[in-house]
């Protein structure tokens, strides 16, 4: 490791003269290609308000460049006071493209990220949203990516961290440092007037990525890896948030959704789980959400989904009541009356009728999102579970139907009307389109559409790609209705020209990853397969690859919802992990799987379970919110802004989600997977393997919950198949099957 190693002494006026003078040296900046650092930029904000400017009195600052790797820097940088000083802020600023000003508007064009948008210059982007915490930067060839020491801030936790960016008439500025912030709206983040308390020695850590023939692809793909196994490589060996057996999950969550939210059909054999965000004034109890019991198939809250979990569970656990219950929630389903394909997704019993859609559509339009989503679980129950009369027609009819809006762009729009199919004007031209894409996709990979039907689809689905590949790559402009019509106050085509992006949702990040990635298994082009990772690697962003001390919870692993808005291990995380183990299968990158593991597990650290005491308190003690029972889930954490709870929206939208992850990866994975070709080895319920021997028996140490059934191993090859292992000096011998697709 090569090591660049400057010690300077700066001089800053501080107050009441505490520091005896120095003579002062003139420090030169560091070029690191395309990325300046001048330690003579730092600057310290005293309690009034007013710089510390260089003067008679003094700082001392020692900072250390290591070379970590080609192209990758670690810079680490102490202040030292005599003693603890009154500080309102202290800023790193580096500047990208320094002596490029010509160019400088080219780079606010170009391809580059933060991770939270700005209302207002003064705003910051405070650590409540570092999960992924990175701020890259491209103009051509030229990148750099911007990492916080996540390490290095646990060495100083009192005083919140935060990132900007600036694209100011100077430059393009990127920033680090300390300052106590408030939240504003839903979410910013403004840096506070008040002080803190700088202690005599503190310490910063920045990682700098940085290349001169770099792609937006790449820089992605390396920030990630380098977030993941700098960062998230520490948690890889713990079990945590995992406290049961998947298998346990189940028995807690379906218990509880089953027997306080089950609402039957009018019709025998139909039904489904409601929700429990609409508040029976008659009765105070939380019931449903827009109706007392009404029965949701939503971009979020899907019942189709959980009825797919439920099924697979049922055959896992031998268990003849939830088959039938996840059949009764298909069987509800494939009654909405289609209308040129498309159906309406809420069943609202007290009108004994159906609603065409809810939040992101209207009682007038189609959701496009939520009839692609739906429709996709029904294709999967149907073709992997159990083949339902009359799903086969509904399929076809709706991809008919499906194709049949699509626009001579190739977007899907998001909205139709429903008395005569006429696309609403919001949303038209987005990556909402890319979820019926994705649906097409699996139409045409798994054979269930007329030869006719298939060639018009595949020729759609190729509309689709160029749209998106021309449209929403280059801006990543992934916007769905969560944006919109959620709770982040955006306004329609909103732009942040602070940060220079649009506001983006991970929900049309992963149908857009999806889409990719399909379209690759179906037409073979490389380039499908680049963007699907392109897409997939922004979406990694959005991972915490730690869990830190400002979050009482044990965060690692989960996923934020978008960067308008404040979630850790929002419930989406559960369906990004079959995204995560998509992508593993397609590449062998084992990073891939290392993140859908994670994420399967991270999506039962809010359940609402005693088991849980120790992995989210503040959820735990939160069991009475909304009528919450035992086995419920809140959505997500710091929802706020802030370190609180978040409330529950529904078993779907948490427990429900959860468990389909989890049959999907237990079914397809086992307990422990073997990669036959890299030789890893990896735990997938309640198992982590620490140590690895490969030879005729491969030998396993491994850490497990207590009391798991007889493990079940799976491998990635059929030449793996019979092979025997052994694991914890002798202890259990098993033999490897197949993996189950």
């Amino acid at each position: 490791m090569a090591t660049i190693k400057i010690s300077t002494c700066i001089i800053l006026v501080v107050l009441h003269g505490l520091f005896s003078s120095c003579h002062r040296k003139k420090v030169q900046p560091i070029d690191l290609d395309q990325i300046r650092f001048d330690p003579e930029k730092i600057t310290l904000t005293d309690s009034t308000g007013m710089k510390i400017d260089p003067g008679s009195n003094g700082i001392k600052e020692n900072f250390i460049i290591d070379t970590i790797s080609e192209g990758v820097y670690h810079l680490k940088i102490t202040i030292l006071t005599e003693r603890p000083l009154s500080v309102r802020n202290l800023e790193i600023p580096l500047q990208f493209m320094h002596d490029s000003a010509a160019i400088w508007d080219e780079v606010r064009n170009s391809f580059h990220w933060v991770p939270n948008l700005k209302k207002n210059p003064e705003d910051i982007l405070s650590q409540h949203i570092f999960r992924s915490p990175a701020i890259i930067l491209t103009h051509k060839q030229s990148v750099v990516s911007i990492i916080p020491d996540l390490e290095a801030m646990r060495t100083f936790p009192k005083t919140p961290y935060y990132l900007d960016l600036d694209f100011g008439i100077n430059g393009i500025i990127a920033s680090y440092g300390l300052s106590n912030y408030k939240v504003r709206q839903h979410v910013y983040y403004e840096h506070m007037d008040s002080s803190f308390i700088l202690p005599e020695k503190i310490e910063f850590g920045l990682y700098l990525i940085v290349s001169d023939h770099s792609s937006p692809l790449e820089i992605l793909k390396r920030t990630n890896s380098f977030l993941w196994n700098r960062f998230g490589s520490a948690y890889l060996d713990s079990l945590s948030p995992q406290v049961l057996s998947l298998r346990q999950y189940a028995d807690a969550g379906y218990e509880m959704g089953l027997s306080k939210y089950w609402v039957n059909g009018t019709k025998n054999g139909t039904g489904g789980i409601t929700l429990s965000t609409f508040l029976d004034k008659t009765t105070g109890i939380y019931r449903g959400r827009d109706y007392k019991n009404d029965l949701w198939f939503h971009s979020w809250f899907n019942n189709a989904r959980t009825a797919y979990g439920l099924y697979q569970w049922g055959i896992l656990a031998d268990n003849k009541q939830w088959k039938d219950k996840a059949i009764s929630i298909m069987n509800l389903l494939l009654s909405s009356p289609q209308s040129n394909g498309f159906f309406p997704t809420i069943w609202v019993p007290e009108k004994n009728g159906w609603i065409s859609s809810g939040q992101g559509g209207g009682t007038n339009l189609y959701h496009v999102p939520d009839n692609a989503w739906t429709a996709l679980w029904l294709l999967r129950f149907n073709d992997e579970l159990k083949e339902l009369n009359g799903a086969n027609n509904f399929l076809v009819n709706f991809a008919l139907g499906l194709m049949k809006t699509q626009l001579a762009n190739g977007s899907f729009p998001a909205r139709l009307y429903v008395s005569d199919m006429r696309p609403d004007s919001v949303l038209i031209n987005s990556a909402s389109g890319s979820m019926a894409t994705w649906f097409l996709e699996e139409m045409i990979l798994r054979k269930k559409l007329p030869p006719d039907a298939e060639e018009k689809a595949r020729s759609s689905v190729k509309k689709s790609l160029s749209f998106l590949e021309e449209e929403i790559l280059p801006k990543a402009r992934f916007q769905d209705f969560e944006v919109f019509f959620s709770c982040a106050p955006n306004s329609l085509n909103h732009f942040d020209s602070l940060t220079w992006l649009y506001p983006v949702n991970t929900l049309s990040i992963q149908w857009s990853s999806e889409a990719f990635l399909k379209a690759y298994q179906i037409f073979n082009a490389k380039k499908d397969l680049q963007n699907g990772e392109y897409c997939l690697n922004l979406l990694s962003l959005f991972q915490q690859v730690w869990s830190p001390s400002f979050i009482d919870f044990y965060a690692f692993g989960g996923f934020g919802a978008q960067n308008t808005d404040a979630e850790w291990s929002d419930a989406r995380q559960a369906q990004f992990a079959e995204t995560y183990l998509s992508f593993f299968l397609e590449t062998r990158n084992h990073e891939y799987l290392q993140r859908s593991i994670a994420a399967a597990r991270a999506s039962f650290a809010l359940m609402a379970i005693p088991e849980n005491r120790s992995i989210s308190p503040q959820n735990f003690r939160g069991t009475t919110f909304n009528g919450e029972f035992t086995g419920a889930m809140a959505e997500n954490f710091g929802h706020s802004g802030r370190n609180e709870r978040s409330g529950q929206s529904g078993f779907h939208w948490g427990t429900g989600s959860a468990l389909t992850t989890a049959a999907i990866l237990k079914t397809r994975l086992g307990d422990i997977f073997l990669e036959s070709i890299s030789q890893e080895v990896t735990g997938v319920d309640g198992v982590v393997v620490e140590k690895t021997e490969w030879g005729d028996t491969i030998r396993l140490e491994t850490k497990q919950l207590n009391n798991l059934s007889q493990l079940k191993i799976y491998c990635d090859q059929d030449n793996m198949v019979g092979k025997k292992v052994m694991l914890n000096k002798d202890k259990q011998v098993l033999t490897v099957s197949s993996s189950r697709k």
